[in-house]
Formats: C-alpha cells, structure tokens, sequence
C-alpha cells in the first residue's frame, strides 16, 4: 500500500492506469500546486462580463430615452388640457397660436377652430410643440359650446 503522500504525488492519469478508477480527471496535478484560475480562464470571464455590461448599459439608454419621450409627450398633453380649459373659460376667439413655458421648457401651441354641424359647437385642435422640434408631441380635441340659439 502506498502512502497517502505518494498517492497525491502520482499524477491522476496514471493512478488510473495502475488500477484507481475513482478519478476520471486526465490531467496531472500535483499536492504541491496551487488552485486558482489561470490567465486564460480569467480573460474569458472578463471578455463575457465586458459583452453583457455593454449590453446593459445599450439597455438602460432605451430606457431612459422612453422615459424622456413619455415626460415630454405627458408635459405637452397637460399644456394642451390647459389650453381647452382657457379656451372654455374666456372667449374662444382668443383662440391663436403662442409661445407657452412649462417646467422650464419652452412650447409652442397651436390652435385650431373648425365648424360643426351645430351651429353652436365649435371643435377646438390644440397641437402642442416643443421648440425646436417640428412634429407636435401632443394633440388634443375639445368641443366647446358657443352660446344657445334660439329654436
């Protein structure tokens, strides 16, 4: 019998060989050696945690490009309700475009008045831009009723 010395001596793949089928492993390693990773190991796992962190980090930028497209589309659509409600409050031939700020933003409103069938409804476009873009971040429809007609 060998002692347990010799035994971690011998390299695996020829204790196998002698008859210790326990050991599958066909490398050599030795008592004496130390664990760890080598440096191939090491730069792989580096290589796969730089492709995901990139992958992350294109991911968090979407998010929060959408996150500022929705906060500018909600902001543009409280200017728009703001709109309709003084146009339902004061006369609606006040209806033009104009320069509106809101959270430190500047924004421009434009407003449209169409005839209905009803003579005593008007339907109200509001289309809202912030400066420097050319398509409206919001748009809103109201009807407002312009004064009793006698039947």
């Amino acid at each position: 019998m060998e002692s347990p010395m010799a035994r971690a001596m011998t390299p695996i793949f020829l204790r196998a060989q002698m008859g210790d089928r326990t050991d599958t492993i066909t490398t050599t390693r030795h008592a004496t050696s130390q664990g760890g990773f080598s440096l191939v190991e090491v730069l792989v796992a580096l290589t796969v945690l730089s492709i995901a962190a990139g992958g992350l980090i294109g991911v968090g930028e979407a998010h929060v490009q959408r996150v500022d497209r929705l906060e500018t589309r909600t902001i543009a659509q409280w200017i728009a309700q703001n709109e309709l409600a003084r146009l339902r409050m004061n006369t609606p031939s006040l209806a033009s475009d104009r320069e509106v700020t809101m959270l430190d933003r500047e924004w421009t409103v434009e407003t449209r008045q169409t005839e209905t069938d009803d003579p005593d409804l008007m339907r109200f476009d509001v289309f809202v831009t912030e400066a420097g873009q050319t398509s409206p971040a919001a748009n809103l429809t109201g009807f407002i009723d312009m004064g009793a007609t006698a039947p």
